[in-house]
């Protein structure tokens, strides 16, 4: 009966009501289950704060109602965003968005309740976005193309940015340093312990793969990368593996932009691409 109720308001609502309050994510959470979406019924991005009225209009093939934001500038950074069905490709439009405010956590962190956005210490464009004592914080923007029904989209959308933060939470007090991340061998690879002294002082010269290994550096940016990369592919492995237990239909393309101390990342997976356009001096690029 519950499941019931829930997949019903879910149907009407999309997720839950978007607010100026950060998401906080953590491993203990459960993950929402993005249910099986009335056939009747649209789900469209929460932040479009569709009234039930108008949830209805825009599944309306023949009006074709173009869908936006009611108060320009409620999205960070003024991101804009519009949407309309297809004339009758398919029942739905299958397509879901995503816009988040995320805020990481220290493994084993005591988690506090989240702070109002506006009194967060958030510096747009600069290097440091919001780094807290227990953790830092990341924009997040996704776009997911549904196709042969909209579960998968809802779930990518509803599921994906989680990852990422599960993903990040290690790597919070590597990220805001500047300098190369630092390697972290095990104990039997470390020189001392092939060549068999304390000292590294007459160390007999190591392999060329443990050589290899001492060279090389490894930045922050690759670790968010890495991130970003492990979390699409959990994202694909939780779609496969609760299938079947939750209804999830049809498939979806992939398009996400990150901003975590002061760089973009954008990531995607299947037919999606992105543009960046640049501004220097007055003319874009």
């Amino acid at each position: 009966m519950i499941s019931k109720f829930w997949t019903a308001v879910s149907g009407l609502v999309g997720s839950n009501k978007h607010s100026a309050q950060p998401s906080t994510c953590t491993p203990e959470m459960e993950h929402p289950n993005p249910g099986n979406q009335n056939s009747s019924t649209p789900c469209r991005p929460a932040f479009l704060n569709l009234s039930a009225k108008e949830l209805q209009e825009s599944g309306d093939h023949f009006i074709r109602k173009v869908l936006t934001l009611k108060r320009p500038g409620e999205l960070p950074w003024e991101t804009g965003y519009a949407e309309v069905i297809n004339a009758g490709k398919s029942q739905q439009n299958e397509d879901q968005a995503c816009c988040e405010f995320v805020t990481v956590e220290k493994q084993n962190a005591k988690f506090s309740d989240c702070k109002e956005l506006q009194d967060l210490k958030i510096v747009q464009g600069e290097k440091c976005l919001s780094q807290e004592d227990d953790g830092l914080s990341f924009y997040y923007w996704g776009l997911f193309d549904g196709h042969a029904g909209c579960g998968c989209a809802i779930a990518a959308s509803r599921l994906l940015h989680l990852h990422i933060c599960d993903h990040l939470r290690d790597l919070v007090h590597i990220l805001p340093h500047s300098a190369a991340a630092p390697l972290s061998l095990d104990p039997g690879n470390r020189i001392d312990h092939m060549a068999g002294i304390k000292s590294l002082e007459n160390a007999q010269a190591p392999e060329v793969a443990v050589r290899f290994h001492l060279e090389k550096q490894v930045f922050p940016e690759s670790l968010v990368i890495g991130a970003i990369e492990n979390a699409f592919k959990e994202m694909d492995e939780q779609i496969k593996r609760e299938r079947t237990t939750y209804k999830i239909e049809g498939g979806c393309c992939a398009l996400v932009a990150v901003y975590l101390l002061g760089k973009l990342y954008v990531a995607n997976a299947g037919d999606s691409r992105y543009a960046v356009l640049v501004s220097v001096n007055g003319h874009n690029h």
